[in-house]
């Protein structure tokens, strides 16, 4: 049974990320433009729910914190709010992790009165407590309304480093 559940887990995440990417085809013909950048820890918001299941594993719904993201391209700085569930095995707490995120991007002059993403996540905690995650989101409002971002996230190191692809189908 526990095999079972490990690969029905993986299957999931494999689903979330095929249906997070397949609207990039959409955007072929606008403009790509790529960015790096570093993600820190900015604020707890809620803890959300933690739940220990009677075999041992835990449960995360619904846990809230906020990162500053500094990136290459304007257009992604600012506070990311991020909702975080988890699904983590014992001993080492390992396994997926997934949600959603809300990109307050900030005022530059390269996005005059700033902006907002919205968008999904997924992504896998390992046992030595690294962590990687792919993201997808579609701008809002302001100065991203209507472009696309996908993006890579490798939680290695102390901090958070990144990189993705901002997709604008009004340029050409």
């Amino acid at each position: 049974m526990k095999g079972k559940t490990g690969r029905m887990i993986v299957l999931l995440v494999a689903v979330v990320l095929l249906m997070a990417f397949a609207p990039v085809a959409g955007y072929a013909n606008g403009n790509k433009t790529e960015f790096t950048g570093i993600e820190t820890w900015w604020a707890a918001v809620d803890p959300g729910v933690w739940v220990t299941l009677p075999n041992g594993n835990m449960q995360a719904r619904g846990v809230i914190t906020q990162y500053l993201e500094e990136p290459s391209d304007p257009r992604m700085a600012g506070i990311n709010t991020v909702v975080m569930n988890a699904n983590l095995v014992p001993p080492d707490y390992s396994g997926p992790v997934w949600g959603t995120f809300h990109n307050e991007v900030a005022d530059s002059v390269d996005c005059p009165e700033g902006g907002a993403w919205e968008g999904r996540w997924a992504g896998m905690v390992k046992a030595d407590g690294a962590c990687f995650y792919h993201a997808v989101g579609h701008g809002i409002s302001g100065c991203v309304e209507g472009m696309l971002v996908k993006l890579t996230a490798d939680c290695t190191g102390e901090s958070t480093t990144f990189a993705g692809t901002i997709l604008d189908p009004h340029s050409q």
